[in-house]
């Protein structure tokens, strides 16, 4: 009976671990979704150097 109720919550533990990192990676991946898509079709984004832009100012 003990065993199955550590198992149990053994499950629970690893279930919420996952549900945690997949909030976390949806979390981080859902702000820059759109900017991923654009860069997987190919659509280039110019490189920032911060050097050039104080030249320009």
């Amino acid at each position: 009976m003990a065993q199955h109720i550590i198992h149990g919550f053994g499950i629970g533990l690893l279930a919420g671990g996952g549900a945690a990192a997949l909030g976390v990676i949806v979390g981080s991946v859902a702000p820059q979704w759109q900017r991923i898509c654009r860069l997987a079709l190919g659509n280039v984004e110019l490189a920032i150097n911060p050097a050039v832009e104080e030249a320009i100012r």
